[in-house]
């Protein structure tokens, strides 16, 4: 939500509150808070790639009643949560420069604190108003694929999508282009929901934590075979059903 375009954006602001301010005593604050940034971005990125889709490999999470094929609970809340944290000391420790310099010195307002302190206070709040905003939506969707008897569930837009089985026409792996910078796509493996309606879902490999391919086929195993869809409130007996048939 926040990762490189955030700590671009954090770069810029440093970058130009230097320019506009020689180099102001608190920047060790604001340099110590941007390592933290860039710390935490890193490991982030190193639990990431421990949990990335391995060919052949569904994830599921132990829910009761419920096939939930989905990327382990915590790793999704871990970079969001963090990165919004660090954000938001961005703004906080700004703001307190901004406050005590009011308290501390007399004359206009714009001169009792530096500019920089000034543009990254009033930046970083609003923007971690918006990303705590954003936390709480993701959090209060369900990330992934839960398969049940009579439905799947699916988080679309941060939002929970539930789609019976009779609605839905095929499940298939693809690869959606999706912007990847300026001018750029990168290619994002996807497992695709295709409804009687002609309504389209997509959920990312990332999302999901496993192989989109084996997931699909996972998915259209039990779209064809509704007797069986009792097996889906055990994540264990559905996926060795399904493995089982495909010997």
């Amino acid at each position: 939500m926040i990762g490189i375009g955030g700590s671009v954006v954090i770069l810029m602001a440093t970058a130009l509150g230097l320019i506009l301010d020689s180099t102001p005593p608190y920047m060790t604050g604001i340099l110590s808070i941007n390592l933290l940034f860039w710390f935490w971005g890193l490991v982030g990125y190193c639990v990431s790639l421990a949990f990335d889709p391995k060919e052949k490999l569904i994830r599921y999470r132990v829910d009761r009643g419920v096939t939930w094929v989905s990327h382990p609970p915590f790793l999704r809340p871990f970079n969001s949560i963090g990165m919004t944290l660090v954000t938001t000391a961005f703004g906080v420790y700004s703001a307190w420069i901004v406050i005590e310099g009011l308290l501390q010195n007399g004359g206009g307002p714009l001169g009792a604190a530096p500019r920089l302190a000034w543009m990254m206070g009033a930046f970083f709040l609003a923007f971690s108003a918006y990303a705590w905003r954003q936390v709480a939506r993701y959090l209060r969707a369900n990330p992934g694929i839960r398969l049940a008897p009579e439905r799947i569930g699916i988080m679309h837009k941060h939002e929970d999508v539930y789609l019976p089985w009779s609605e839905v026409v095929r499940v298939t792996a693809e690869a959606v282009a999706k912007p990847a910078g300026r001018k750029k796509t990168e290619l994002v493996p996807s497992v695709r929901i295709e409804t009687d309606h002609g309504r389209v879902y997509y959920v990312e490999a990332a999302e999901l934590g496993s192989d989109p391919n084996v997931v699909a086929a996972l998915m259209q195993f039990y779209l064809e075979r509704p007797q069986d869809r009792e097996l889906l409130t055990n994540p264990e007996d559905a996926i060795r059903r399904f493995e089982d048939a495909q010997q």
